[in-house]
């Protein structure tokens, strides 16, 4: 669901490309940038190969264990994600395969030249897991989250919110640019307005 790709466990993980944004830029906005490649080329129309950061790794968690981010990782998750049965597979339905060149180059390649592309691998639903959590449980479903985006899980707490810390080793310096997160779950809008006014949090969502 969009809250739980803007808001929820889904802000842990990276995705291969990412939207623009800073202080400079206008927003809402397109235009697309490298989130785990330090850059890309189109081979072909249909071709497009994507090199992949050596600075990027996994948090030091069972099972993942801080190992490096490889090209084989975003393969699992590409061809996760394009299961017919997944909600978001259509985002890369013109995709014939993802392949792995090496451990740190990956080749996409369509079935037709798709403008769009870039803007799909940058959605916030086209994110980059890990298989060995997957083989855990086979699902995300229940956890552990681990993904190597700026934040870190910290529990949800029996329900009331999701809690997150700064990853102290995600790769971009500066980020993220608080301590720690809460996200709560209030779904009763006078009592969001009653927190927001007392100061009990800081930011809600307007309908």
């Amino acid at each position: 669901s969009p809250v739980l790709a803007a808001w929820g466990p889904c802000i842990f993980y990276s995705r291969l490309m990412r939207f623009l944004s800073g202080p400079d830029i206008e927003i809402p906005n397109m235009g697309t940038e490298c989130d785990l490649c330090t850059h890309w080329e189109q081979i072909s129309s249909t071709e497009y190969e994507f090199y992949i950061r050596d600075d990027v790794f996994w948090p030091d968690i069972d099972p993942l264990n801080g190992r490096a981010l490889i090209a084989s990782d975003i393969v699992f998750s590409y061809e996760r994600q394009s299961n017919p049965e997944y909600p978001n597979a259509y985002l890369l339905s013109d995709i014939r395969s993802v392949e792995a060149l090496d451990r740190k180059t990956l080749r996409v390649t369509l079935d037709r030249p798709d403008s769009d592309l870039l803007a799909k691998l940058a959605s916030g639903y086209s994110k980059v897991v890990s298989h060995e959590v997957v083989a855990r449980e086979g699902n995300l479903r229940y956890g552990p989250v681990i993904g190597t985006g700026p934040w870190k899980w910290g529990g949800d707490r029996n329900g009331i919110g999701y809690f997150l810390e700064a990853n102290t080793e995600y790769y971009e310096s500066g980020f993220p640019k608080l301590d720690k997160l809460a996200l709560f779950f209030i779904p009763d809008r006078q009592t969001h307005m009653a927190a927001f006014r007392s100061g009990l949090i800081d930011l809600i969502e307007m309908p």
